[in-house]
C-alpha cells in the first residue's frame, strides 16, 4: 500500500536537522566575549540588489521557521509513543538507513508503522490548516 503522506517526509527530514540545531550549547563558548560583540565587515549590505536578496532570504528563513514550528507543535500534541516513533522515523529518513530506535516506541513493526502513519496525519492536518502541502 502506497503511503498518501509521502510529501510530509521532506518536512520531517528538515524538522530532524532543525531539532538537532536547537540543542542548548553546553560547555565553553566558541568565541571570546569581545569577539561576539564585533560585526564582520563582510555582513555589510552595499547595494539595492543585496538588500532585495537579503529581504528574500529573510522571508525564506521566516517561512522555514514557521513550518518547522508547526511541525514541532504537531509533534508536541502527539502521545509519547507516537512522538518517539515519528522522531525515529525522521532520523532514519534523514540518514537514509534504519539505524535509530527508541525504547518509547512500540516494539512491533506493524504498531510502529501505524504510530508513524497516525503522527504523519496529525502533522499533515496541522500544515493543511495553514495551506502548506
Amino acid at each position: 500500500m502506497q503511503d498518501d503522506l509521502e510529501y510530509i517526509n521532506s518536512y520531517l527530514i528538515q524538522w530532524h536537522w532543525w531539532n538537532l540545531k536547537q540543542r542548548p550549547k553546553i560547555g565553553f563558548p566558541d568565541a571570546s566575549p569581545f569577539a561576539r560583540l564585533c560585526q564582520s565587515s563582510a555582513s555589510e549590505v552595499s547595494s539595492d540588489d543585496d538588500l532585495q536578496s537579503s529581504a528574500q532570504d529573510d522571508r525564506e528563513e521566516n517561512s522555514f521557521l514557521f513550518i518547522m514550528s508547526l511541525v514541532e507543535a504537531a509533534a508536541d500534541s502527539l502521545n509519547i509513543s507516537e512522538r518517539a516513533s515519528l522522531e525515529s522515523y525522521a532520523a532514519n529518513k534523514a540518514v537514509g538507513a534504519a539505524v535509530f530506535r527508541s525504547p518509547r516506541e512500540p516494539q512491533a513493526m506493524t504498531e510502529r508503522a501505524e504510530a508513524v502513519r497516525r503522527a504523519k496525519r496529525v502533522v499533515a492536518a496541522k500544515l493543511r490548516v495553514y495551506g502548506i502541502e
